[in-house]
């Protein structure tokens, strides 16, 4: 059975494949995990140096300690698209797992001492760590999405939903609740990740019930005795064809152009 072949890259845009977008669940739920995460972006970038200045730091320190927050978003990409990419389909579970070191920083933050600066910091650079998660899910979006029109909806929604956290972001960060941590910050912060983790295995259980009645579906049809109709088609094209159809068989189904709906022999990646 051939790979999975992700549709082709058109500029027109196929009403008829904006409509299954609409109507495909798994489209919306990964417009809201995009949302869900860049909820951390938009209040904790946006406020970050108010946030390590309540730690005891001055202005100036503070804007300077927010540095390693991207560095630590660039190790937790890296490590993350190593692992999905070393061990197959397991993007869904390291996308899941990317988004307990948010959790853990968000606690130490909220419960932990400030204090302890160290501590603290600690739990701030922990949060931007959601950047592993919200790459795995663009590259969800992008390898179980088939169709050109489809998979532009596929990202489209991705991208309106970062967009959609990042203003949601800064209305969770009430300076008033500086003394007590900013609670509402931090407990927003651990539900939109528990949100996230239920959601990709949401997805992954779809996917994977989708590609098991594929499977059934594709060995009761490969079961079948062949018709007279097929004997003789296949006699007639004669053994110097079947090579050269194999072959063009991907280069054909791209330019069909079809979705991962209409292609029942593309396989989810989970």
């Amino acid at each position: 059975m051939r790979g999975n072949v992700a549709g082709a890259d058109v500029r027109t845009i196929k009403k008829a494949q904006v409509i299954e977008a609409l109507k495909d669940v798994k489209i919306w739920i990964m417009g809201a995990m995009g949302a869900a995460i860049y909820v951390c972006n938009g209040g904790v970038t946006a406020f970050g140096s108010l946030i390590i200045k309540s730690f005891g730091y001055s202005s100036l320190r503070a804007i300077l300690l927010q540095t390693p927050g991207g560095a630590t978003t660039c190790v937790a990409i890296y490590i993350a698209g190593y692992l999905a990419g070393r061990f197959k389909n397991t993007r869904t579970l390291w996308l899941a797992v990317s988004c307990l070191p948010v959790m853990v920083g968000a606690i130490i933050l909220w419960r932990g001492s400030w204090q302890e600066r160290g501590l603290a910091l600690f739990g701030y650079y922990l949060i931007p760590v959601f950047g592993a998660p919200y790459v795995l899910l663009l590259a969800l979006a992008s390898a179980n999405v088939a169709g050109g029109t489809k998979k532009a909806c596929a990202t489209g929604a991705v991208f309106v939903g970062y967009n959609v956290g990042n203003i949601i972001g800064p209305y969770l960060v009430n300076t008033k609740q500086a003394p007590a941590h900013y609670r509402t910050t931090w407990i927003a912060t651990i539900v939109v990740m528990v949100f996230t983790i239920v959601a990709a295995l949401v997805l992954r259980v779809l996917w994977a019930r989708e590609n098991a009645r594929r499977d059934k579906d594709a060995l009761a049809l490969a079961g079948r005795p062949e018709s007279s109709y097929e004997k003789v088609g296949e006699a007639s094209l004669g053994g110097s064809l079947g090579s050269s159809a194999s072959v063009l068989e991907g280069v054909m189904h791209v330019d069909r152009d079809l979705t991962d709906w209409e292609d029942k022999s593309f396989r989810y990646l989970l």
